[in-house]
């Protein structure tokens, strides 16, 4: 907006060396994301923020308007032509766990390049059909089990912050121990992605075959 260029030019000019955090979906127009590169020079202390937790279709699906190739192209940019810290923030939800691992991946790639690359894994309870506990024991163990094993892999690395190694081990035991939700949230999870894709002209289970099964078998 207007008022967001005034505000960053107000900070460049003031120089009250306040802290300001910008969060962006970094999948603007390039002149946008250039104009963002320059006007954060002159300022002190000056974050950027993003959002994504898969990779590809997955991702794609989850954040209706992503693109994911040119997401992960504007990440690498704002890295390479700042020195300015970048954190994804991750939501951990229903579907988005069947893609983390793969995105996790490509942060840990970014972190060797760049460690200012940095990321905090936040767990969805509302609304509660979109909450991990909607899927099944049966789903939740593989990913928890494959989650795991990456998090032995890096725990030791000095790549990575206490933070985001805490915040991996609560989704890890909470995939693993969380109350299975009752019928009646798995048949609003069906509601509303059958609507969804109807709107959106998508395919969860093109996005995501882990579930299909499951998933084909609520009724409603």
């Amino acid at each position: 907006s207007k008022d967001f260029w005034k505000f960053l030019t107000w900070a460049e000019e003031s120089q009250t060396g306040m802290f300001i955090s910008v969060n962006s979906n970094l999948c603007s127009s390039e002149d946008l994301i250039t104009r963002l590169i320059e006007s954060q020079k002159n300022i002190i202390n000056f974050d950027i923020f993003t959002s994504c937790e898969s990779v590809g279709l997955k991702a794609e699906y989850l954040r209706d308007g992503m693109l994911f190739d040119k997401f992960l192209n504007t990440c690498e940019r704002v890295l390479r032509d700042t020195e300015r810290n970048l954190c994804f923030m991750v939501t951990a939800n229903a579907l988005s766990v069947f893609g983390l691992l793969d995105f996790l991946y490509k942060i840990d790639t970014l972190k060797k390049d760049y460690p200012r690359t940095n990321f905090f894994i936040n767990i969805l309870t509302h609304p509660s059909f979109m909450a991990i506990g909607v899927l099944p024991l049966s789903l939740r163990i593989p990913v928890s089990d494959s989650l795991r094993k990456w998090l032995n892999c890096i725990s030791s690395s000095d790549r990575y912050q206490e933070y985001e190694i805490r915040s991996l081990e609560t989704l890890i035991d909470m995939l693993g121990s969380v109350e299975e939700l009752p019928m009646e949230e798995a048949k609003s999870f069906k509601k509303f992605f059958l609507n969804y894709d109807k709107v959106r002209n998508k395919d969860i289970l093109t996005a995501f075959p882990e579930i299909r099964s499951w998933y084909r078998n609520i009724t409603l």
